[in-house]
């Protein structure tokens, strides 16, 4: 009876979210042409914006079916789809792109790529729990609303986070060329697979700082805080040091002459995400504890400085600058604001914090500076690339 509330709560409250982005979507649609002076720029705006809302309002009820798969501790299940989905879309993406496909085509591949992913995890979801279903008799609405008031900054946080590279595109799109997309589009590319490994490997925590909230645990939760916060920057100066070292040579061998702009887009936002996955498990125990509503704020005003930012230095300096809009919020964001706030909240020394953090990253940056002298002697071909 608990989970078939839970699940029809659930069903009901992500209709209502779908609605009401498909009225947002009409809305800025509405407002689009007073913001471009291209009747050409503008059309393509609204159609654009006009895939994505369909493609929200569709897919936001069947984002429950995710919430079965994190109960039950099946992220086996999960990554593995989110992983074969990024390597299908990214596959298509190349595909179409090197045909002479615009932005367009992106757009219409990620978001049946993201219908794709939300059907596989809803038919596992039915194989774990084949008795859940919308039942209307079950719906709790007091409860609703207690989950709305919770859920509302999740989504502002979860909505900020995907318009923070997601916004990009429309703007490179409007104020500096569609061609241009493509070129920022391979950067984004692989900023993605980079934030689906870090995601994949450490979304497992999410369970065990519910776990010990709800039993009061606090030393256990800020045990397991700390360990998770060291593993996951470790990770992240890994995997993003190799990135941005090896990332100018496979841009080259992926997308051949041409593309030297997407690889200084990917060294900016690649060291600027670098540090923000790092505080990934910051965010997790926040939802845990149910004191994320500041942070959204805070996440809600880096979209916004984000946008605005990108918006004045994409006419100056290009794509470029549209990633330096991306990067710098987000760096000060992930880096001042959110490692304060996550250690006034659980109660752990700042400066111990800063302290650890600034090791690891003195040891990542040593390691990859050593690194990228010694392979700058070498010459480096698609063999000799996979061997390394």
């Amino acid at each position: 009876a608990e989970s078939l509330t839970v699940y029809s709560n659930a069903t009901i409250l992500f209709l209502l979210i779908g609605a009401v982005s498909l009225v947002v979507t009409v809305l800025i649609i509405l407002a689009a042409p007073y913001f471009s002076d291209s009747e050409f720029h503008t059309s393509l705006f609204q159609l654009l914006v006009l895939i994505v809302g369909i493609k929200t309002a569709i897919l936001f009820p069947l984002w429950r079916s995710y919430g079965v798969l994190v109960a039950r501790y099946r992220y086996d299940i999960l990554s593995a789809i989110k992983i074969a989905v990024l390597l299908i879309r990214t596959f298509m993406i190349v595909i179409f792109v090197s045909r002479g496909s615009g932005i367009v085509t992106v757009a219409i591949i990620v978001s049946l790529s993201e219908a794709l992913e939300c059907l596989i995890v809803r038919f596992y979801a039915k194989q774990l729990e084949p008795g859940l279903r919308l039942l209307l008799s079950s719906v709790d609405f007091t409860r609703i609303r207690k989950d709305f008031n919770y859920g509302k900054y999740v989504f502002l946080v979860t909505a900020a986070d995907k318009i923070r590279f997601s916004i990009d595109n429309f703007v490179i799109a409007g104020l500096v060329g569609i061609a241009s997309v493509t070129h920022y589009t391979v950067a984004i590319t692989l900023i993605h697979y980079f934030n689906q490994i870090i995601e994949s490997i450490f979304g497992v925590i999410s369970p065990l700082f519910n776990e010990y909230h709800k039993k009061e645990e606090w030393g256990n939760l800020k045990e397991t805080f700390i360990v998770s916060i060291e593993l996951t920057t470790m990770s992240a100066i890994l995997i993003g040091g190799g990135l941005i070292v090896l990332g100018q040579q496979f841009i080259s061998l992926w997308m051949g002459d041409g593309y030297s702009d997407s690889y200084t887009v990917l060294l900016v936002l690649g060291a600027s995400v670098i540090f923000a996955n790092s505080q990934a498990p910051g965010v997790t125990a926040l939802f845990a504890i149910a004191k994320h509503k500041y942070y959204a704020k805070i996440i809600s005003i880096e979209a916004v400085v984000n946008l605005l930012i990108s918006i004045v230095l994409a006419r100056y300096i290009g794509i470029l600058g549209v990633a330096i809009g991306t990067a710098v919020p987000l760096l000060f964001n992930k880096m001042v604001i959110q490692p304060v706030y996550v250690c006034n909240q659980l109660g752990l020394s700042t400066i111990a914090y800063y302290r650890a953090l600034f090791k690891l990253f003195a040891a990542g940056l040593v390691f990859f500076s050593i690194t990228a002298i010694v392979l700058s002697q070498l010459s480096i071909d698609s063999l000799s690339l996979i061997h390394i």
